[in-house]
């Protein structure tokens, strides 16, 4: 950072510059801890994307940074800083894996030298976004998706959108399952008796379940449907009662096993 002189040019910039392109020692991939040597945007490599391509992308809206060939960092632009509370001048010059250490919604790593969406991405076939969860700059544990843009010369932009809801989504469809499993288990204790008749639901209640079935919540089935609030809410206590469920989830999973969300 230049310092502070008499002179009347323009003072120095508030973030650090978000391109750099950091120098290979002996072929080998920069250390977690290591501070790589960083040549200037205005030094990029020959084969580097063109800086007006870097510079535009860097003006996504959604977490966004660039790898070289070696999966190292050369671009990463503001939503990135604020997702990761990480600078750029921080970030610039280190491994992406090191730095993600990014898994799957299973727990399985993803983020590592070599990386899968990376292979596929240079044998020809691209790969569609992908869920991936990161830890963000307060330690919590963020689900996004990301996707792979190729750029000239073997460097690749990442677009990462936040995917907090998928998640939720998955979670909710494990409980579902739990709760399936439970009133399997359940029905078997109970024996073999007549099979007892389907819940007689409306149309609107069969629409409003199907929303619950997709995690909406009430304002969201509301505004779906165009009814208020106090209607569904309504909807949902009619489809509790016939289902003989105590809540949203056991009704959903009710109705899976009646069937009912065919």
């Amino acid at each position: 950072r230049p310092g502070g002189g008499g002179g009347g040019g323009p003072p120095p910039p508030a973030t650090s510059p978000r391109i750099g392109y950091a120098l290979m020692v002996d072929g080998t991939l920069p250390s977690r801890s290591g501070t790589p040597r960083l040549l200037g945007p205005s030094s990029p490599p020959a084969d580097a994307p063109p800086p007006a391509v870097t510079n535009a992308l860097l003006q996504c809206g959604d977490p966004l940074f660039i790898i070289d060939p070696h999966y190292r960092i050369v671009a990463w632009n503001r939503a990135a800083e604020a997702l990761f509370d990480l600078p750029a001048g921080q970030a610039i010059g280190q491994a992406c894996f090191h730095l993600l250490n990014g898994i799957d919604l299973r727990g399985q790593r993803v983020c590592a030298a070599p990386c899968g969406p990376m292979l596929a991405l240079q044998r020809g076939t691209p790969p569609p976004c992908f869920a991936l969860q990161v830890e963000d700059g307060n330690g919590t544990h963020r689900t996004v998706e990301v996707s792979l843009l190729p750029l000239s010369g073997g460097f690749v932009a990442h677009v990462l959108r936040i995917a907090d809801r998928l998640a939720s989504l998955e979670r909710f469809a494990d409980q579902i399952r739990h709760a399936l499993d439970h009133l399997t288990d359940a029905a078997q204790a109970l024996g073999d008796g007549s099979p007892a008749p389907l819940p007689a639901l409306t149309d609107r209640e069969h629409q409003v379940l199907r929303l619950l079935a997709q995690g909406a919540t009430t304002r969201q089935i509301a505004a779906s449907l165009v009814l208020s609030t106090g209607t569904v809410r309504t909807h949902i206590q009619h489809i509790l009662a016939k289902l003989g469920a105590h809540g949203r989830l056991e009704a959903v999973a009710i109705a899976r096993r009646l069937g009912l969300l065919i």
